[in-house]
């Protein structure tokens, strides 16, 4: 959907990639139904209905290629994606839009992760709804 959707609107500079992120490249397990646990990261595929997504770090899907803005809300697998995010982020200082609402501790650790990975950031938040629902840790320089 999403090539289709940069093809019709012409965005020729975006490419698109039928992948994950995560610190590593890897296969993840995820729980698949209607109910509240569809989506859940499992440890294995055994005896469950799953869908199963390869993932690989940023780092290694760009292989050093330019990035300019990162997005990221990937249900509390954020500290895990930044990670393998690190070197893109060091080199290239892209503006950075993470949410930070599926776990408490990502409160505090996501900008501390960020500034870990790069002082100069300035961090800021926003609420975007009137709970703490889709609150987005901002980074830029």
């Amino acid at each position: 959907m999403l090539e289709n959707y940069c093809q019709s609107n012409g965005l020729t500079n975006v490419k698109c990639y039928n992948m994950g992120v995560w610190d590593q490249a890897q296969e993840l397990f995820f729980a698949a139904g209607d109910d509240f646990v569809s989506g859940t990261l499992l440890n294995s595929d055994a005896g469950k209905k799953v869908i199963k997504i390869e993932v690989d770090a940023i780092d290694h899907i760009l292989d050093g290629k330019k990035i300019d803005f990162i997005s990221m809300d990937i249900e509390g697998s954020e500290i895990r994606a930044l990670e393998g995010a690190r070197k893109s982020i060091q080199k290239w200082n892209p503006i950075l839009a993470i949410s930070a609402y599926h776990k408490l501790e990502h409160l505090w650790e996501i900008p501390l992760l960020i500034k870990e990975i790069n002082p100069e950031y300035d961090i800021f938040y926003a609420h975007h709804r009137w709970n703490m629902d889709d609150t987005v840790c901002y980074g830029k320089m």
